[in-house]
């Protein structure tokens, strides 16, 4: 992870802390930069799998080039919560 990663993680956890009322100590941010982070781990799945199964469909062999295309593509026709639902799916 880098730096501007790390700092994206901290700014929403900082957040969720602060709208749960929560105190601010260590383990409550590393607890909340946890479930940030795992949530948006599965998102990322989420797009990976959904592309790779519209990929299987239609190409034969299959680039990295090509999957990113598609997670591009199915961004904008796929709001989150349907991501997921679809990749459970899969």
């Amino acid at each position: 992870m880098n730096k501007n990663e790390c700092k994206k993680y901290i700014r929403k956890s900082y957040e969720k802390l602060i709208n749960k009322s929560l105190t601010m100590n260590p383990e409550n941010l590393a607890n909340e930069m946890e479930k940030v982070m795992k949530n948006e781990s599965r998102i990322y799945i989420a797009y990976a799998k959904l592309a790779m199964h519209h990929l299987n469909k239609s190409a034969t062999d299959i680039t990295a080039k090509q999957l990113l295309a598609q997670i591009d593509v199915i961004s904008k026709i796929y709001d989150q919560t349907d991501i997921l639902l679809k990749a459970e799916n899969i």
